[in-house]
């Protein structure tokens, strides 16, 4: 599903990087859209049946840039009412240089003119100096990061249209009057440590639509493949939480119940939001290359500093 997002095809970000995912996501959601709308109409399969579903029942569910597009279409069509979102963040540029997609994002930076690879400590050829939310104020030190914080800046600007923090606060905060009377029911689902879609991007989402009461905190770091990047424990078999992680999608899909299917290694919900303000594994900006994902040894977040 993912490879659908990209405007050619490929599962690489466009040569056009401010239009391309935006582009791609907000397509997506709108074919999920058609997609709703066909099997509202009816579905006949001949030798099979007639009127093979239920209306009512038409659900979503989504893992990774399926929970990334299935957020914005939560926040935008009547039609589903129930989902379930697994691992998604926002936005795409943050979630680029802070995982393990920091390459892709060096060689669209490769072909910027003038190349804006400005070297630095940071992994993959580049530094912005950008600290994290709960991280002290930073002075930019390394020739080149300012500009490359104006570029993130106006990439996030430019594609706030199609980036699921937007959306967010559709789904609950500012409902539609389409649903303003029957709001949605979703939940949430995030992994200690995601290598993939880090941690502070999912609390941008969260934060965005206050959305944390309806958020699984999978802690990886409490399993037997805690040196695993956990991004896919919804579906993949070879990681600890699949099983729980299934039996709870269908368990919510099937009833609305959100329930804890295995206390020693999810949080139902998040026990502390923080926890999601930092990677728990190496900044890629520093340059320490990351020796297992998650990092084990890393713990919880540091308390948030105190704000005037």
């Amino acid at each position: 599903m993912s490879a659908s997002v990209q405007p050619d095809g490929s599962e690489l970000p466009s040569r056009k990087p401010l239009d391309g995912l935006e582009s791609g996501l907000v397509q997506t959601v709108v074919d999920n859209m058609a997609l709703g709308r066909a099997l509202n109409a009816g579905l006949d399969i001949p030798g099979v049946g007639t009127n093979l579903v239920d209306p009512a029942k038409i659900m979503y569910y989504g893992l990774s840039f399926g929970g990334i597009y299935g957020t914005m279409l939560m926040g935008t069509d009547p039609l589903f009412h129930r989902g379930l979102l697994s691992v998604p963040g926002g936005p795409i540029v943050d979630i680029a240089r802070l995982s393990g997609f920091r390459g892709d994002l060096a060689a669209t930076l490769k072909r910027s003119r003038p190349n804006l690879l400005n070297g630095g400590p940071g992994l993959d050829g580049f530094t912005e100096d950008l600290p994290l939310r709960n991280d002290p104020p930073k002075v930019i030190t390394d020739p080149g990061a300012a500009a490359l914080q104006e570029l993130f800046g106006a990439s996030n600007w430019y594609e706030r249209t199609g980036s699921p923090e937007t959306f967010a606060p559709r789904i609950r905060l500012r409902p539609d009057p389409a649903w303003a009377g029957d709001p949605k029911d979703v939940a949430f689902q995030t992994a200690y440590g995601d290598g993939t879609v880090p941690n502070p991007t999912a609390a941008t989402l969260y934060r965005a639509g206050e959305l944390f009461d309806r958020v699984v905190y999978y802690r990886n770091d409490k399993t037997p493949t805690y040196d695993s990047d956990p991004h896919g424990w919804l579906a993949d078999p070879s990681l600890a939480g699949r099983t729980s992680g299934e039996q709870q999608l269908g368990t919510f899909l099937s009833t609305g119940e959100l329930v804890n299917t295995n206390p020693a290694w999810l949080e139902v919900p998040i026990a502390d939001p923080n926890n999601l303000e930092c990677l728990h594994y190496p900044d890629p900006q520093t340059g320490q290359q990351q020796t297992r994902q998650p990092f084990p040894a890393s713990g919880d977040c540091p308390p948030p500093p105190s704000r005037p």
